[in-house]
């Protein structure tokens, strides 16, 4: 059966119009995911103080093994949409398909190692007695169902890299509302299903995305032409492999930078009472529903970067970077705006004890001012990932974190209290706003290449930094 190749071209047109074609699509599918955790929390949290328990403690594992698919997916990304750039269909069906196959690898591995440390790992982390019994057992289901989470996420990077962000939010969105369906069915032995508790609420994540596996597949294979069936010699297969995890393992690192930032933070937090941490956790939920729009960015810039990359459009790529920093800017602000007079009432809605009130309230007046450092932080590193500059973007996180948050949290913790340690975080992302700025452009200005700009029949001149196509 003949099937039509990748044919959305970014290396064309108005790069304004394709980030937010890219972007708003995966706002709506991570809302839809952020949505799904809520929900899972509420019904299991209805299970006991357990079963709440148990739930908490699988954050960290899952966090890791999500950690690692948002890697391999940039760096499918990067390798996916630079050949795209080039217009090299056989490659783009080449690294596709290794990036699929490389995922399927890695989290078997990681299947066969959690069902034989799942136990003593949980108990490490301090897990005991009836929660330990319950979130091995939820987590047992999870994780034989955990390539229906790794292969659509890297499944969804590739169609985004060929330029379509609408079909995988679709995906993300209609995995996550089958989840929410399937959570009270299962859970609760709804409509004749027999009531399975914890482990409804995990083969209810399983189910929805093993779903979302099959539609991601159904759409690179039959729509996108990415994947390929034909035997290769194995030093292409391994070849693949490593310009995958060129990226893929130093963007794996970078998202557990901020998880084991977070967590120094909160520990520092715990110094001023159960209290701070108890707002930090409020607060931070609050802004991350706002800062959607800046995940979604840093999401769909990579497949523009990448392809313009690939196709030595070096001008369009710094113009990708200016758009970017542009929308960073003004969304940042408005979530500021935004959040400021709704401070002193929204954490009402999450806990009715004073204190708690009032120092989630002065988070919000304080950190999410420098939203916009940010979501440029971010944006870059998403950037400088497709480019294959993964390190640097790795090193940026870092900086982020450990040279500014966490020093200044130390320094301005004991003379401020919670209030220092907000203002730490804040200045961390305006530090690391100003730094991500300036290395991409940097790295973009050394090194990006640069081939001979397309010719019209009627060629106009276009200064340099205006964008070729609408404003």
């Amino acid at each position: 059966m003949s099937k039509k190749p990748v044919n959305r071209d970014l290396t064309k047109g108005s790069v304004r119009d394709h980030l937010m074609r890219l972007t708003w699509p995966m706002t709506f599918g991570i809302l839809a995911l952020i949505s799904t955790s809520v929900v899972d929390t509420y019904f299991v949290a209805s299970l006991g103080t357990n079963a709440l328990s148990a739930l908490s403690f699988s954050f960290p594992i899952f966090m890791t093994i999500t950690g690692l698919s948002v890697g391999l997916g940039a760096g499918a990304t990067s390798v996916v949409s630079r050949s795209i750039g080039k217009g090299d269909q056989e490659m783009i069906t080449r690294r596709s398909t290794d990036a699929l196959l490389l995922s399927f690898l890695l989290i078997t591995a990681l299947v066969v190692l959690g069902a034989v440390f799942v136990r003593p790992l949980y108990a490490a982390l301090g897990a005991s007695g009836e929660v330990l019994d319950l979130v091995v057992d939820y987590t047992i289901v999870l994780f034989y169902g955990m390539p229906f989470l790794v292969i659509p996420m890297v499944g969804n990077s590739l169609i985004r890299a060929a330029g379509d962000a609408k079909v995988p939010g679709i995906i993300m969105s209609s995995s996550a509302l089958l989840n929410v369906i399937l959570d009270p069915i299962l859970i609760f032995g709804l409509l004749g299903a027999p009531r399975l508790e914890m482990h409804g609420a995990a083969l209810a994540t399983v189910i929805s995305n093993g779903i979302g596996m099959l539609m991601a597949l159904w759409v690179l294979y039959f729509r996108e032409n990415m994947i390929a069936f034909n035997v290769v010699a194995f030093h292409e297969v391994t070849n693949s492999f490593k310009k995958i995890l060129h990226v893929g393992i130093p963007a794996a690192a970078a998202n557990m930078i901020n998880p084991i930032g977070v967590g120094v933070l909160t520990a520092l937090l715990a110094r001023h009472g159960k209290e701070a941490v108890a707002a930090f956790g409020v607060a931070t939920r609050i802004e991350s529903i706002a800062a959607v729009g800046l995940f979604a960015l840093s999401a769909s810039v990579g497949p523009v970067i990448g392809q313009n990359w690939g196709a030595g459009r070096r001008n369009r790529v710094r113009l990708t970077l200016v758009r970017s920093f542009q929308f960073c800017l003004v969304y940042g602000l408005i979530c500021a705006v935004a959040l400021a007079p709704l401070a002193p009432f929204l954490p009402n809605l999450f806990s009715d004890i004073p204190m708690i009130a009032e120092l989630a309230r002065n988070y919000l007046w304080i950190v999410p001012v420098t939203l916009l450092g940010y979501g440029i932080n971010i944006a870059a590193a998403g950037a400088l990932n497709a480019a294959g500059w993964p390190l640097v973007s790795a090193g940026l996180t870092f900086l982020r974190m450990f040279a500014v948050a966490v020093p200044a949290a130390l320094l301005l913790g004991p003379a401020l209290g919670a209030n220092g340690i907000f203002v730490a975080l804040a200045l961390a992302n305006l530090a690391a706003g100003a730094m991500s700025a300036a290395a991409a452009f940097r790295v973009i200005d050394r090194h990006a290449p640069s081939a001979p700009e397309p010719q019209t029949q009627n060629p106009v001149a276009v200064p340099a930094g205006v964008d070729a196509g609408s404003p």
